[in-house]
């Protein structure tokens, strides 16, 4: 009986496991827009192209766009006089009903400093194009501040702007 149980128990266990998949979750922004859903996946699409992202993945199924590291995108601290930065874009699009579809982004912004070792790396790659230079240090930049605002707020404009204009 107790060797059926455990059996039963693991058994349950793993079909849990085989069953499931990450979850596509975002820490940044959302909004409802009144722009139907395939409008508004396309216009997501096109405006990161145009920014210059390169998109890494995007279903439309799901509503899921992800794009790649932009260096000198994103915003930083005034800490950092002396850095560099770069962004990334995560968006999911997902409908809520015939006419309305919400829109939830995610910018995940990071900085380097470019003091000592890291300027040195830098001339490097000047002196060696093949060098690659360690991507280690970067530090992600969390919290409210203007920078991020700004970012959101022209990410959102340009989307719906792009989205309104596939509709006509």
């Amino acid at each position: 009986m107790q060797k059926s149980f455990c059996f039963f128990i693991s058994l349950l266990f793993v079909l849990s496991c085989a069953g499931h998949q990450q979850k596509f979750s975002l820490s940044g922004e959302e909004r409802i827009i009144a722009v139907q859903y395939d409008y508004l996946f396309a216009a997501t699409k096109e405006y990161v192209l145009e920014r210059g992202y390169e998109i890494v993945r995007a279903d439309k199924k799901s509503g899921e766009i992800e794009t790649d590291y932009k260096p000198g995108a994103g915003w930083s601290y005034k800490t950092f006089k002396n850095a560099e930065k770069r962004a990334r874009i995560r968006a999911k699009v997902t409908k809520v009903d015939s006419n309305h579809t919400k829109l939830a982004l995610e910018i995940i912004s990071q900085v380097r400093e470019l003091a000592g070792e890291r300027v040195n790396y830098i001339i490097e790659k000047y002196m060696n194009p093949s060098y690659e230079i360690p991507n280690s240090d970067w530090q992600p930049i969390t919290g409210d501040n203007r920078g991020a605002r700004l970012m959101y707020n022209g990410f959102f404009k340009g989307i719906i702007a792009k989205a309104k204009k596939l509709k006509m």
